[in-house]
């Protein structure tokens, strides 16, 4: 009865579930494997902080590896132990905060949002050097790093505010793909699987387990009531309350705008509004470097936008809907972000058995 108390009001804003016969669901499978071929990986993602080996030998020295991750190099350590000026109750690392000061562009940065593309673009536009901030882009147009003081960054003096966001659902399966399911290209899971905090995945497996993997996966974060604590998984109000929410507020900021369909065009006007066009020349093919809508011709350093590839099948039970748009029901309410509607079906009987 409580179970149906708490999934009632989801109901209301999942709306009808429109159902779909195992035939069609089978062929909608089929030609997606056709499209991309049985051994692509869940969602892709560029190599940069794993250990390059496969199996869970990979977490070898992973957990020191992880610890210099967390925080990154020239960050203000103790500020992740204790209140800063200002009040800011966020860790260093989860600010998500870059720069664009020729514009006056800050912007706030999202896991699982296009974040590694934007710092990179960040990166580059700022004329960072060298090639080993490639794969740690984050801090490098940070307001220390570009000796910015923080408490500068506001409207009164200019600047302006942004962030991009995605839908939770993509958002959510997508973090699965990449920090607990391995890369079947290279063999080897993102980060050696240090951002999974549930079951890895350390080899291969066809779309069926896989559906599978990730449905365990929502059901075992249903019994804890929340994501997992990593910024990966954490709602993405957290990470502009990080930010801070004074300044990025979705009701406030000068843009917000959504990857899910055209990430590079999403980019493209964030940056003519807020002219990042104007102040930096190099800025629109630097967009086309970093983002491209047609996935035939995308490079292993650019983003690409079609987080629904394989929606409908990971998400193909409506129990799987609910339960994951529940863990992520301030996103949709603070963002005013619709729950999409999926062609899902009732829980298999098999599906039913397995969870309890």
């Amino acid at each position: 009865m409580l179970a149906a108390c708490r999934l009632a009001p989801l109901l209301q804003i999942v709306g009808t579930v429109v159902a779909l016969s195992r035939s069609s669901l089978e062929e909608s499978a089929r030609g997606d494997l056709g499209e991309r071929g049985p051994d692509e990986p869940l969602y892709g993602w560029t190599a940069g902080d794993e250990l390059r080996a496969g199996g869970p030998e990979q977490l070898s020295g992973a957990h020191s590896f992880a610890k210099a991750r967390e925080v990154p190099a020239g960050s203000l350590v103790g500020s992740a132990r204790r209140k800063v000026q200002g009040g800011d109750r966020f860790a260093a690392h989860l600010r998500a905060r870059i720069l664009l000061p020729k514009a006056k562009l800050a912007f706030c940065y999202m896991p699982k949002v296009a974040s590694t593309e934007m710092a990179r673009l960040f990166g580059e536009l700022n004329g960072v050097s060298g090639d080993a901030w490639k794969y740690e882009p984050w801090d490098y147009s940070g307001p220390a790093k570009l000796h910015v003081d923080w408490e500068s960054v506001t409207k009164e003096n200019g600047w302006k505010f942004a962030f991009l966001h995605r839908d939770p659902l993509a958002r959510y399966l997508s973090a699965f793909g990449s920090k607990c399911m391995v890369n079947a290209n290279n063999g080897v899971v993102e980060g050696a699987g240090k951002d999974c905090f549930g079951t890895i995945h350390w080899t291969a497996m066809t779309i069926e387990e896989m559906v599978e993997a990730f449905e365990d996966r929502v059901q075992a974060d249903a019994r804890a009531g929340v994501p997992a604590n990593n910024s990966h998984w954490l709602p993405m109000i957290m990470s502009l309350r990080a930010c801070g929410i004074d300044k990025f507020h979705p009701d406030i900021v000068d843009f917000r705008g959504s990857v899910d369909e055209d990430a590079g065009g999403q980019v493209r006007r964030m940056f003519e509004t807020t002219g990042v066009l104007e102040a930096y020349p190099n800025a629109d093919a630097l967009i086309d470097k970093y983002f491209v809508h047609n996935v035939s011709v995308r490079t292993s350093s650019q983003h690409w936008s079609h987080s629904h590839n394989r929606q409908e099948d990971f998400y193909r039970n409506a129990s799987t809907v609910q339960i994951a748009a529940q863990l992520y029901d301030e996103d949709y309410k603070r963002l005013g972000l619709e729950v999409p509607r999926f062609r899902s079906t009732h829980v298999p009987m098999v599906y039913r058995d397995r969870i309890g």
